[in-house]
């Protein structure tokens, strides 16, 4: 059945892409980005973290439902790449105040491994590699606030582990406002599965950014609780950073 979803969503994203074609040569592309550092990288999936300095580069390139949206994650500590993601969105669905987006994207994941060289042990870095599709079913509540649905299913390759994450997530865009400075919080609820193992999990995750209008600059804060879990991981992930615009 996850197979199945998976082709599915992967071939419903190639299609309408090529159905969009003609339409888009005649839109405008928006083209935006951040780079964000910050004192511990915490991976796609929350759950997980790289436990050291990390910066994200973050590209969004969007042009009438399709976006596609590169992401470089670097390990500031070892000087080295940690998970580069290559993002690809479809906006299926704009109705109004509803709206439904389906992604495919995939993921390298970039880790020092022990391996045998001339009888000698020495560290390498090796890459773990994932496909990912996705649902985010979207409903805006008012002009800065909406509630979305998401669904995940990130199948390993190589005998890497497959992951199904649902959440449901708020989005509180100036939330607080004092003068020019606004916060705005992303707060969601979400259950992770792994595989076929018996371990399991549901957490909270939430985002909180402060800004100032105008100023390229920002803050951000991200917490990540585990209520209940069966996985081998921390439970509790956090880290604090500051975010340049572009």
């Amino acid at each position: 059945m996850r197979r199945i979803f998976f082709h599915i969503l992967l071939i419903s994203i190639q299609l309408t892409a090529i159905a969009q074609n003609d339409s888009l040569k005649t839109e405008k592309m928006s083209v935006s980005g951040w780079v964000n550092i910050n004192n511990n990288g915490i991976s796609l999936i929350p759950t997980f973290s790289l436990g050291k300095p990390s910066m994200l580069v973050d590209l969004s390139l969007k042009k009438k439902r399709l976006s596609f949206i590169p992401q470089f994650r670097y390990n500031l500590q070892d000087q080295k790449p940690w998970n580069f993601i290559l993002w690809s969105r479809y906006r299926l669905i704009d109705q109004g105040k509803f709206t439904m987006q389906l992604g495919a994207f995939s993921s390298i994941v970039f880790k020092e491994q022990l391996v045998q060289l001339n009888g000698i042990d020495q560290y390498m870095v090796g890459t773990t590699r994932f496909l990912i599709g996705e649902i985010i079913p979207a409903y805006q509540l008012n002009q800065n606030s909406q509630i979305s649905l998401y669904y995940m299913y990130t199948k390993g390759l190589a005998g890497a582990s497959n992951y199904n994450l649902g959440s449901i997530q708020g989005t509180f865009n100036s939330l607080i406002n004092f003068g020019k400075q606004r916060i705005d919080w992303s707060p969601k609820f979400y259950y992770l599965k792994v595989g076929d193992t018996p371990q399991q999990g549901s957490y909270f995750y939430s985002y909180l950014q402060i800004s100032r209008e105008g100023f390229p600059i920002s803050v951000n804060t991200i917490q990540n609780i585990a209520l209940k879990s069966t996985i081998n991981a921390s439970i509790f992930n956090w880290n604090v950073g500051l975010s340049y615009h572009l």
